[in-house]
């Protein structure tokens, strides 16, 4: 049976508390009265697909066997993580009220918990990578 690298499950932990977070806990803003949504409501969508998207990749990299697999998979990991910590308040504007829930709550859980993500795939690429290259006889 395959050994399991507890870097690969932290990984995994971290991308499914980024995206169960984001559809169940820190949330944006709600309607308008209009029934409308703002924009916030959008960065909240975007933020949840890039979260997905970490799920899954580190999904796979539980599973794959090969390092230079896991090393390609980190990287994307890192990406969506560092692409999610950007999209509130950056890519998509927010509310201008400080006090606003996605102000408040959604865009510092958001951040933190992305860059913790891509700090940890950082650091697992940077494992991997030595990993990889020492077996070649490069480093």
């Amino acid at each position: 049976m395959k050994k399991i690298r507890a870097i690969d499950l932290i990984l995994f932990v971290f991308a499914l508390v980024l995206g169960i977070g984001t559809a169940l806990l820190f949330h944006a803003c709600g309607p308008k009265s209009d029934g409308s949504w703002m924009l916030c409501h959008w960065a909240e969508r975007v933020v949840l697909l890039l979260s997905g998207f970490a799920i899954v990749l580190a999904a796979l990299k539980v599973f794959a066997a090969n390092e230079g697999v896991k090393l390609g998979l980190v990287a994307a990991i890192f990406l969506a993580a560092l692409s999610a910590a950007f999209v509130p308040g950056n890519l998509i504007p927010l509310c201008k009220m400080a006090g606003m829930e996605c102000r408040s709550i959604f865009q510092p859980a958001v951040l933190s918990i992305s860059l913790l993500l891509a700090a940890l795939s950082l650091f697992d690429g940077f494992l991997l990578f030595r990993t990889v290259y020492n077996k070649k006889g490069w480093l």
